[in-house]
């Protein structure tokens, strides 16, 4: 958000009477209106007690009264944002709710932003390298906890006494995994838009590192290499004419190769962010010990450095004989994380995925012969995701028994507490919700008598009703899938067919990404965003979800 020239700001609404808000600990002024973006206005704001300057966010709640799941997902998420503490990502301070608003409590950045220092002055290729040091490392902590930005562009980095800070990340990203009609959106700034999602097409966290790459070049030469009218033809361009730097231009080798390699259409033959993160290591290594100017005239370090030093977890080498118990302690801990925050990954993904059905029970079950298969397989869904929760909550329980002390330090590891916890009430709520409905319906009654799903009514499961959950919902979800494609074929292809479409779709993405689990292939569910926007064509969208049903019946034919 931009928080530039606030000076001029002011003098422009001179001549308007202020009105002083009071939200807290806070209070901000009607005139100071720092920017304006999708989700709200940003006013510069004061601490009451401090006087220290901050930004206060506020989005209207009318914008999500509708959708309790996806207000209750924002402010969770948020919560988990509060906790990043780092020099080069704006620092998330408070969340305050009233009745009427949500307000985000931001640190307020002076200096404005890299879109308006670059309109100001033509940036050296030294200055833009160091500028890409700091959003580097800023990227290094949104990466170890799996935030995709979605949204990277020059008047998101805010500056802030000669720092460059990553701002208005996470927000689009959480309301999209939440939300069925941001899910099938595109957002971002389409010049900076990786092609998969102009395409819309998956993406995943690489998406941002394209981004991160129209940056860098922008900075270096003033301008960014594809231009458009439209996404269309911007699209067109970047398919059509691969990156290419001028002839003639001066830019270093390492500049050049960087570039190279982040500006690589093909998202798996593009540079990952372990890659990225090596690469500016290497260069850091070898500046001089001198080298400490910036573009911004402020003194830094030759070498950004944070509170704790980023680890990829992903290659964690086993412990040796010389870590010390702490050390291996905080070894253990960090893959606890990861694994902990994979496993809630996949929960929340299932639990949009059956409040997304449940959505559309009266449409979907237009196209379904099978008497109770539709509701059965809410059920055992429903039920699978509280008991994964309950599992989850389990270990992580367990965890803190057996290393209370580093636990009650480990403020990634509360954070995340906090937030599955939250989640897990939410998903309680659902199910009473589902029950209720079906109540009303006349058919709970009935399917707690059917023999086949009886048992998924219970609190707690075994072993092997676990499993019984688990092949329940591949059983019912591949039949499900294949009767709404069916007969949505035989139909006339109109777009009130598209919801009907989608949801088959959906539950063909729970059947095969636990498939590949199953054959040890690791699937991110944070990385999973669908071609399912409605600017696609119905036509090739029921195609290309109909050939997924040999993939599905390729799967289970390998499986049994």
């Amino acid at each position: 958000m931009y928080q530039a020239n606030n000076y001029l700001n002011n003098q422009n609404n001179a001549n308007t009477q202020g009105q002083v808000k009071i939200i807290g600990n806070y209070s901000y002024n009607l005139r100071y209106c720092l920017g304006e973006g999708a989700y709200g206005k940003v006013y510069e704001g004061v601490e009451t007690k401090t006087q220290k300057k901050v930004a206060i966010k506020k989005m209207d709640i009318k914008s999500f009264e509708r959708d309790t799941y996806l207000k209750n997902q924002i402010i969770a998420e948020i919560e988990i944002l509060k906790r990043f503490n780092h020099r080069n990502i704006v620092q998330f301070i408070d969340l305050i709710t009233t009745q009427r608003s949500l307000y985000i409590i931001t640190e307020y950045c002076g200096n404005g932003d890299l879109r308006n220092l670059m309109q100001h002055k033509r940036l050296s290729e030294e200055q833009a390298i160091k500028i890409m040091r700091h959003i580097v490392e800023g990227f290094k902590e949104l990466i170890k906890h799996n935030v995709i930005h979605r949204d990277l562009k020059p008047a998101n980095i805010l500056v802030h006494d000669g720092v460059f800070k990553i701002g208005d990340f996470g927000f689009a990203k959480y309301v999209d995994y939440s939300s069925a009609q941001m899910l099938r959106s595109c957002v971002g700034s389409p010049l900076y838009m990786a092609p998969q999602i102009l395409k819309r097409q998956q993406y995943g966290t690489k998406c941002d590192i394209w981004s991160l790459g129209i940056i860098f070049h922008e900075m270096i030469f003033g301008d960014v290499p594809w231009k458009a009218r439209d996404e269309r033809e911007l699209l067109n361009n970047i398919m059509n004419q691969p990156y290419r730097i001028k002839h003639g231009a001066k830019v270093s080798k390492f500049s050049e190769d960087v570039l190279r390699r982040m500006l690589v259409v093909d998202e798996y033959k593009r540079i990952s962010w372990d890659q990225l993160f090596e690469t500016f290591k290497q260069y850091e290594d070898k500046l001089p010990t001198n080298n400490n100017n910036n573009p911004n005239t402020a003194t830094l370090p030759p070498k950004l450095t944070h509170q704790e030093p980023t680890k990829d977890y992903n290659k964690i080498q086993p412990i040796q004989p010389k870590l010390s118990k702490s050390e291996a302690l905080k070894i253990e801990m960090n893959k606890a994380f990861v694994n902990y925050d994979t496993i809630r990954s996949e929960i929340r993904f299932r639990h949009f995925i059956c409040v997304e059905l449940f959505s559309q029970f009266d449409q979907n079950k237009i196209f379904i012969k099978t008497e109770l298969i539709y509701e059965k397989f809410l059920i055992v869904l429903a039920a699978q995701v509280k008991n994964q929760s309950f599992n989850l909550m389990k270990m992580i329980r367990d965890l803190e028994a057996r290393n209370e002390e580093f636990y009650q330090k480990s403020k990634d590891l509360q954070a995340l507490v906090y937030s599955i916890r939250k989640e897990n009430d939410h998903y309680n709520y659902f199910i009473d919700e589902l029950h209720d409905s079906l109540k009303k319906k006349g058919m709970l009654e009935i399917l707690k008598g059917e023999q086949d799903i009886a048992f998924s009514f219970q609190e707690l499961y075994s072993e092997s009703e676990q499993q019984k959950l688990e092949d329940k919902i591949q059983q019912y979800g591949k039949d499900i899938s294949k009767e709404m494609l069916n007969d949505i074929k035989q139909k006339k292809l109109e777009e009130a067919l598209r919801g009907a479409i989608m949801s088959a779709d959906y539950i063909m993405d729970i059947i095969i990404n636990k498939k590949k689990q199953g054959k040890g292939q690791e699937v991110n569910f944070n990385q999973i965003y669908s071609d399912k926007s409605k600017q696609l064509d119905l036509k090739n969208y029921l195609e290309k979800t109909i050939s997924r049903i040999g993939l599905l019946q390729t799967t289970f034919q390998n499986f049994f």
